[in-house]
């Protein structure tokens, strides 16, 4: 997952983060903790990570209303986001609310910077008229069938 980010990527966006994973790695690769925003809609998630990641900024918030919450931080502006990391469950949400959360992830990164996923499915998780739809190219960047369930990485970019 971290391996698709970008290795030059500074400001980078990490979308349902849950018990920080990819925050740590993305921590450990070395990111500077004042250009990664974590957005965790689960309040009590959203507390464990600020205590985890004391540094990083935790917003307890919608992926879906990403650019207000980009517009509201210090040094990102929006269009000029690195890359956004997302672990949020596309498979299981509405597609409506699939297409509002990767318009907002789209509307602040820099053109060509990837929105990177993780899937337990087996197909991608944005629907190919979503996809189409905003106008994005899809790879399957990785896929580990040693995993519980089988696990992909995807990678869109406009």
């Amino acid at each position: 997952m971290i391996a698709e980010v970008p290795k030059a990527a500074q400001q980078v966006i990490e979308l349902g983060a849950g018990t920080g994973v990819f925050t740590k790695l993305l921590v450990a690769r070395g990111t500077p903790l004042d250009e990664i925003i974590v957005v965790e809609l689960n309040p009590a998630m959203a507390e464990k990570l600020t205590l985890d990641f004391p540094s990083v900024r935790v917003i307890n918030g919608d992926a879906s209303q990403l650019r207000e919450i980009i517009e509201r931080a210090p040094n990102f502006t929006p269009g000029q986001v690195d890359a956004v990391v997302s672990g949020l469950g596309f498979l299981n949400m509405p597609g409506a609310i699939v297409q509002s959360i990767v318009a907002a992830a789209f509307e602040v990164l820099a053109p060509g910077a990837p929105f990177v996923q993780f899937t337990y499915g087996p197909k991608s998780p944005i629907a190919s008229p979503i996809v189409r739809a905003l106008h994005l190219k899809v790879r399957r960047a990785s896929f580990t069938l040693r995993n519980f369930p089988p696990a992909s990485v995807y990678v869109y970019t406009r």
